[in-house]
């Protein structure tokens, strides 16, 4: 049995133009993003805004930008398998974009500690510290920090990629645990949660990497089914 012409030239056509309608996408979630909190920048560089302010919110930017980042790679390796094709994932633009996501996450860290010591006029490396026992938000702060160690793991097994390969699948697929964690984090405390367009995307990131990864698995199925004598 083979596809049928119309279903192969539909799904030729999806397989050419996905990997680029979605950075599109999330390249216009990220300008309106920084677009939203431009108003929170003016605030952070004024006179009387409080002491690091402007860590703070050079924070949250690197922290919207790492999330948007997030999806975009879990997006694009499903892409991948859903079209039979290393579109991207194990190329070097995931590669790229995987030390780019690190690098956005740790940013957010870093600034977000550096924000908080300059209000407490004191080091606060604890932050970085998972603590579930001391309330809500310490909690979720918790979660975001070993999202980063997670993505930090899973990252530092890549040198076994060629001499331990049983060793770099395991360690890559705690991507799929810092993923959830990180978003969790975001979700629980991000303060662009509040607004509409974050909301949104948050809505529409969880219905598409729902959607890829149903499509993804029951490949097989779909593909049986679209088959005919």
């Amino acid at each position: 049995m083979n596809r049928s012409p119309q279903t192969t030239l539909v799904f030729n056509q999806t397989a050419r133009v996905a990997p680029w309608l979605l950075p599109v996408y999330a390249l216009l979630v990220i300008v309106g993003t920084l677009f939203a909190i431009s108003d929170s920048v003016i605030a952070a560089i004024a006179a009387t805004a409080p002491p690091g302010q402007l860590l703070y919110v050079l924070s949250r930017a690197t922290g919207l930008l790492a999330i948007v980042l997030v999806w975009l790679q879990l997006m694009l390796s499903l892409s991948g398998r859903i079209f039979g094709q290393r579109v991207y994932a194990g190329n070097r633009a995931h590669r790229i974009g995987g030390l780019a996501l690190l690098l956005l996450l740790s940013l957010h860290a870093i600034l977000f500690v550096a924000a908080v010591s300059t209000r407490q006029d004191s080091l606060s490396l604890g932050m970085l510290v998972p603590d579930f026992k001391s309330g809500f938000y310490t909690s979720s702060v918790s979660l975001g920090v070993l999202g980063l160690l997670l993505f930090g793991l899973a990252s530092a097994v890549y040198v076994f990629r060629q001499s331990r390969k049983r060793l770099f699948r395991w360690g890559h697929r705690c991507v799929v645990a810092a993923c959830l964690l990180v978003f969790v984090h975001s979700f629980l405390i991000g303060s662009e949660i509040r607004s509409a367009l974050m909301g949104a995307f948050y809505l529409a990131s969880v219905v598409m990497l729902l959607a890829a990864l149903v499509v993804a698995y029951l490949k097989p199925v779909i593909a049986q089914w679209s088959q005919n004598d």
